[in-house]
């Protein structure tokens, strides 16, 4: 089944509106994080949206960030996703490594923040059930995004993030694993 990209943005921004509504209130006497030195793990799940080759993919990605000061962080990210071609049969499974250079502003509870950085991903064609057709390409990707954190507890976010990942196009087809991810998580300072 297509998702279509009309039915899927509102469904997240619905998501991402109905999440601090669900989540407890931070106490205004603790102190909220981040921090010079401390250190976040966390993980999201979303839609992949590649370019025309390709149809919409879940992804689940896997995060650790570190704090240089309270607005400056450095993150690490792991990600996967599989999406098909839109003329059947075939895959392209994707394992992506980002690293970034994060920049997030107090205000409240609520912390924007823009991201930007490089990575590689590494991708080979399935089909099937996944069953790997040839050997994995590895390329090189950069990637810029933006999202929000919502202080459910002092050391609890919730979190909306919208990101582009740029790579160029493989040579056998000619389609690019690039695409833009929509996805909602959550992190734990610590």
């Amino acid at each position: 089944m297509k998702l279509r990209l009309r039915v899927l943005v509102p469904v997240v921004l619905v998501m991402a509106l109905l999440m601090p509504g669900v989540a407890r209130p931070a106490r205004a006497q603790e102190k909220l994080q981040p921090h010079a030195g401390s250190v976040a793990i966390g993980g999201n799940i979303g839609f992949w949206i590649p370019d025309e080759h390709f149809n919409f993919a879940f992804t689940p990605d896997g995060l650790v960030e570190i704090y240089v000061t309270h607005n400056l962080s450095v993150r690490g990210m792991v990600g996967w996703t599989r999406p098909s071609f839109v003329d059947g049969g075939r895959d392209l499974d994707q394992w992506r490594g980002l690293v970034s250079l994060g920049w997030n502003w107090e205000t409240g509870l609520w912390h924007p923040f823009i991201l930007g950085g490089i990575g590689i991903v590494s991708v080979q064609y399935t089909v099937g059930d996944g069953d790997p057709v040839g050997s994995r390409i590895q390329q090189h990707t950069i990637h810029g995004g933006a999202g929000v954190e919502y202080f459910a507890k002092p050391k609890v976010t919730f979190k909306f993030e919208v990101r582009y990942d740029w790579s160029k196009p493989i040579p056998d087809i000619e389609a690019s694993p690039s695409g833009l991810a929509l996805s909602v998580g959550i992190k734990k300072y610590f």
